[in-house]
């Protein structure tokens, strides 16, 4: 009985988010990638100037190259975490192709499904960049992606040097 229960479970999970859940290899706890921004959620809270308040960014990004560890999937959620003295996200970094190294750590916390993710209800203040990284990330809809978190000093531009 109790293996039918876990079976109809985990079939109205996926009905529910659309389709059979596909689960991923254990994520790394520590990564460096070269990456692009999909899809981003900023915390209202660090475009006001406030003393003592910690920011959390979500952040969709699709991994096209692995520094360090080893990464596995494409797509990641990135939790960027900063107080407000410290550098909010750079306007730069949320822009249509431009390209980023990211030192990360592993937050299996804030590991969702894309369908959750990308979801304008559970998520009102999502923007979606328009083009080929978003359009594939659809593709992975029942996918659960693996979550990091991003401090300050492990954002940079990444430029491409040969």
């Amino acid at each position: 009985m109790k293996k039918l229960t876990l079976f109809l479970s985990t079939a109205l999970l996926a009905v529910a988010i659309g389709g059979p859940v596909r689960t991923q290899e254990p994520a790394p706890d520590k990564i460096v990638a070269v990456a692009e921004v999909v899809a981003y959620n900023l915390d209202p809270t660090s475009l006001v100037n406030l003393t003592s308040t910690y920011n959390n960014d979500v952040v969709l990004v699709r991994v096209n190259r692995s520094l360090s560890g080893d990464v596995k999937v494409k797509y990641l959620i990135v939790r960027y975490e900063h107080w407000t003295d410290e550098s909010p996200l750079p306007r730069e970094f949320c822009e249509p192709k431009s390209q980023w190294k990211l030192e990360l750590r592993r937050d299996s916390g804030c590991d969702s499904s894309m369908t959750e993710l990308l979801s304008k209800e559970r998520n009102p203040g999502l923007v979606l960049i328009p083009g080929p990284s978003l359009n594939e990330a659809r593709e992975h809809q029942t996918e659960v992606l693996p979550c990091y978190v991003l401090r300050p000093k492990g954002l940079t531009p990444y430029r491409e040097t040969h």
